[in-house]
């Protein structure tokens, strides 16, 4: 398992989920990682989109490599 991400619409919301999710891990003699944890973040990077309060949106540096690629000028390019 690589990624974990636990959110909810409001802050106890989350915890509840939180609370679920570590549950789950522990009954299933997982262990986490201290040192890559984060907790209660705002908003996150994750498979090239961000994530926050309003939604999700493209990440905006995977946006702005594909608007700045130069155009291909031949078939092996594309």
């Amino acid at each position: 398992m690589d990624d974990i991400l636990v959110y909810g619409k409001s802050f106890e919301e989350h915890d509840r989920h939180l609370q679920e999710t570590m549950g789950k891990l522990q009954a299933a003699n997982q262990t986490l990682n201290k040192e890559k944890c984060e907790f209660a973040k705002p908003s996150v990077e994750f498979l090239g989109h961000t994530i926050n309060s309003e939604g999700e949106q493209a990440d905006p540096k995977k946006v702005e490599a594909i608007r700045d690629m130069k155009a291909p000028k031949d078939r092996t390019e594309v």
